[in-house]
């Protein structure tokens, strides 16, 4: 099912502001951005900059959802018609994920649409949304002889699913910052696990004890028996 849906871009001290809404009541999505690009052919384009529409379309069982923003402002005479989709599944237990991005754009009116994997949000609960600060780099398989178009985003926030057209606000959010890394994690990890084992063996070593008697001359010798 496809809605109608409406692109807003509001420009203020370099950052935008994409909303995206569905009058049918059935695909709702929030989407907030600061900082937007695209490379092509090595050159940057502020994707804040150009008007855009966006429309947000799901399946029967709003198993899957794809945000398209479709921007009508040309790069410039070259690269034209330029759309960036997104690819959300949810699950039966109440749980999204970004699945693939894609991008469409013309170059001297050959229609190019490079796609890649997009894995960056895991496992995010419907009743919450995803927010980022770092900067994502998407890079798409392309096979035109330019060079690989680049998507970068960074300090965005997005929700697909808990929302209605009568409260069109972000929940409260995951974040893809961590108070620690994962290599931070494993330092914990191996750290604790030598500190166990230094401790066990001090505690072995303390517990070791000399024999509080010793042979002599006139102690009888220790005589073990054996069979020929």
């Amino acid at each position: 099912m496809i809605g109608t849906v409406l692109l807003l871009g509001l420009l203020s001290l370099g950052s935008s502001k994409i909303v995206v809404y569905n009058t049918t009541k059935d695909c709702n999505a929030l989407f907030y951005i600061e900082d937007y690009r695209i490379y092509l052919n090595g050159s940057a384009v502020d994707l804040s900059v150009l008007d855009g529409k966006a429309k947000c379309t799901n399946n029967s069982d709003d198993s899957w959802r794809v945000l398209e923003i479709a921007f009508s402002k040309n790069i410039d005479a070259t690269y034209t018609d330029v759309k960036v989709s997104y690819n959300f599944s949810s699950t039966n237990t109440g749980y999204w994920q970004s699945e693939k991005a894609m991008l469409e754009y013309k170059k001297n009116g050959v229609t190019y649409k490079p796609s890649t994997v997009f894995h960056h949000i895991e496992i995010i609960n419907a009743r919450f949304s995803y927010s980022c600060g770092i900067p994502v780099n998407i890079s798409f398989t392309s096979n035109s002889t330019e060079s690989t178009p680049v998507l970068f985003m960074n300090r965005y926030q997005l929700q697909l699913w808990g929302l209605s057209s009568s409260k069109m606000e972000f929940w409260d959010n995951v974040s893809c910052l961590n108070y620690l890394s994962k290599g931070a994690w494993m330092g914990v990890f191996s750290s604790v696990i030598l500190i166990v084992v230094l401790v066990l063996s001090v505690m072995m070593v303390l517990s070791t004890q000399t024999p509080d008697r010793f042979e002599t001359s006139k102690s009888k010798c220790l005589i073990i028996p054996h069979e020929h």
